[in-house]
């Protein structure tokens, strides 16, 4: 197996995992603290969906060849992580998974 495939599967299995453990939380858990100092659970889920979004817009830039950058700005990165953190555990499920699909 060529590196490439080794590392699509490793992508694939732990975005797998990210999904799983994203869809068995529930509200409390989604607002405990995360180990990242100053987010919850909640800040890690809607960084991690946005992200995946960010980096979906920067291959579909890659493909098309038009002008465009993985975030509007640093604000809006950070308003968007600010704003999806407060999400009950069902929508950030959701959110995590239609990312990860993209």
């Amino acid at each position: 197996m060529k590196h490439a495939e080794v590392t699509a599967d490793l992508v694939a299995a732990e975005t797998e995992r990210v999904v799983a453990t994203a869809a068995s939380f529930r509200n409390d858990a989604v607002l405990a603290p995360s180990l990242c100092e100053g987010w919850s659970r909640g800040h890690v889920l809607a960084h991690l969906a946005r992200n995946a979004d960010a980096l979906a817009r920067v291959c579909d830039v890659a493909l098309t060849g038009a002008p465009g950058t993985m975030y509007d700005t640093p604000e809006s990165r950070d308003a968007d992580i600010a704003a999806g953190a407060r999400r009950s555990a069902d929508e950030h499920a959701t959110d995590i998974r239609d990312s990860a699909a993209r």
